[in-house]
């Protein structure tokens, strides 16, 4: 769960690769600098050496997160 308004600031992962699977709720994802809307149902996939982050919306946001070492 993420809390309305809520984000884990944009960063990097050199080694690893993280996907987000939104299950409700809406937001933002940050990709490489680029804002997208993101909401139930959508996938966003950060590779590694890429930057990301997440800004949560006004209710609470619920997500699977995976997180893949290479």
């Amino acid at each position: 769960m993420i809390d309305p308004h809520a984000t884990i600031g944009e960063h990097r992962h050199d080694d690893d690769e993280e996907v987000y699977y939104v299950l409700s709720g809406q937001g933002h994802m940050i990709l490489d600098g680029q804002r997208v809307a993101i909401g139930a149902g959508d996938v966003a996939v950060t590779p590694p050496g890429h930057s990301h982050g997440l800004v949560n919306g006004p209710t609470t946001m619920r997500a699977v997160v995976v997180g893949s070492r290479r």
